[in-house]
């Protein structure tokens, strides 16, 4: 199987259709390729909003943990969903945590 860059799986779903050659050189710097194994954390409440994610293949939850450290889940994010998108436009940090699911 082909390797590809994070723009060719980007482009595939058509995002950077309208941005400018500087916004998809953010994008590019903004994303990165990544496996993680089920049940392995992608980024948790805190971590700095600085990085983008497309999801290739697989589940990825994201959730939040309360005072009583009870978790809710807020989404279940499958192959072509994008996350981490507010660091696109925000620079506060993680509000949420995601997970590989399966």
């Amino acid at each position: 199987m082909a390797s590809h860059s994070k723009l060719w799986y980007l482009q595939r779903f058509r995002m950077l259709d309208v941005m400018t050659e500087p916004q998809k050189h953010l994008v590019d710097k903004m994303t990165r390729m990544l496996e993680v194994k089920h049940g392995q954390r992608i980024y948790v409440q805190g971590d700095p909003s600085d990085q983008l994610f497309l999801l290739k293949v697989g589940v990825v939850k994201i959730s939040s943990s309360g005072p009583d450290q009870q978790e809710t889940i807020l989404a279940l994010l499958y192959p072509g969903d994008v996350f981490g998108e507010l660091a696109m436009v925000d620079d506060a940090p993680r509000d949420h945590i995601a997970t590989a699911h399966e």
